[in-house]
């Protein structure tokens, strides 16, 4: 796929997330040039805080000339809401991570998926090569480190005995 092919696909992809934030970008910036604020410092405020509701609260706060300190520690404690997020969703992350963490096939895709996209602009397919070894070496270390637990050789790790296959029938 070309480089001009992957950024139509990307653009697409997200169309329905930038429409979402057409609005609230409108009301931001207007909120922020209605406070004095230069295109530069409402566009750099974009850029570090990311969170909607903490640029709002950022704005208005340089508007009314608070210390920054203060208007960190605002920031920071308007944020703490995903801690809440985190710990509601908690319960169902302790029934995924552990499934993930045993099984070495896992493991293997995702840091292969990891290393892809980091290496995927690299020349002549060198990040495709670094990508294959980086998934099989994790997926390898993961797999002889469960067969030395268990104390079993790595061709019988997943392999069902005849009575397993039996029982099955």
């Amino acid at each position: 796929m070309t480089p001009a092919r992957l950024f139509l696909t990307g653009a697409r992809d997200t169309l329905p997330l930038i429409l979402a934030a057409i609005p609230f970008g409108i009301v931001y910036g207007a909120l922020a040039t209605s406070n004095g604020l230069s295109q530069w410092a409402t566009l750099a405020i974009s850029l570090f805080v990311y969170a909607g509701s903490a640029q709002f609260i950022a704005v208005t706060l340089l508007a009314s000339a608070a210390a920054l300190p203060v208007i960190l520690l605002t920031v920071f404690v308007v944020n703490l809401r995903h801690m809440l997020y985190a710990a509601m969703v908690v319960a169902f992350i302790g029934i995924v991570v552990p499934a993930l963490q045993s099984r070495a096939q896992w493991a293997c895709a995702f840091s292969a998926g990891v290393c892809s996209l980091l290496t995927w602009d690299w020349p002549h397919q060198s990040g495709l090569l670094l990508t294959a070894l980086v998934a099989i070496t994790v997926g390898g270390v993961l797999e002889r480190r469960d067969n030395k637990a268990s104390n079993l050789p790595a061709y019988t790790a997943e392999t069902p005995t005849a009575a397993q296959e039996e029982g099955s029938k």
